[in-house]
């Protein structure tokens, strides 16, 4: 179904034309904002210079290898063993057919089992009900809600915080790790 696979140089231009459609953009935490491409190349070299705090994939088709979508661990904190989870898939035609699901998966796998994270953890819209019910089905427990915590298409709308724990995560095979 899907891989994952660093972020690349030559990834930058999809991403940018992503960050550019606004109703994706709605569904994210963060507010909508025009980025021309010069920004976004100069935030991958950012990444690059600091990698050892946060990992960005590619979510990538196995039969095409066409990029998908993204997701990402960031704010890797090695001492509590915890990080902050965010993912975008890019195209509507690509929603809703259990990429995200799986791309949580595989993340969430490579965070417990490669680097050895205790905790994984994320924020998300109250109203992003897709969202929700993936990180739902890949064992994600709603610890918090932070009240009128992001500004959307001119209301304020509440996010939930989210996480699972290492011995909480249930890899593809449905055993506990």
């Amino acid at each position: 179904m899907v891989y994952l696979r660093e972020l690349t140089g030559s990834d930058i231009p999809i991403i940018n034309k992503w960050r550019q459609n606004q109703e994706l953009v709605g569904m994210l935490g963060g507010p909508f904002r025009y980025v021309n491409l010069e920004t976004d190349e100069k935030w991958f070299q950012a990444y690059m210079n600091n990698r050892n705090s946060q990992v960005r994939c590619c979510i990538c088709d196995e039969e095409s290898s066409s990029v998908l979508g993204v997701v990402y661990l960031l704010n890797i904190d090695q001492i509590i063993r915890s990080a902050e989870f965010a993912i975008m898939i890019g195209s509507k035609q690509d929603q809703n057919k259990g990429v995200g699901t799986k791309a949580t998966q595989l993340m969430l796998s490579y965070g417990f089992n490669n680097l050895n994270l205790n905790r994984v953890y994320l924020e998300v819209l109250e109203n992003n009900h897709a969202a929700v019910r993936v990180y739902e089905k890949c064992g994600f427990t709603q610890e918090g809600r932070l009240r009128e915590a992001a500004y959307k298409n001119g209301s304020y709308c509440d996010l939930l915080v989210m996480s699972i724990l290492r011995k909480e995560f249930i890899d593809g095979s449905g055993e506990k790790k």
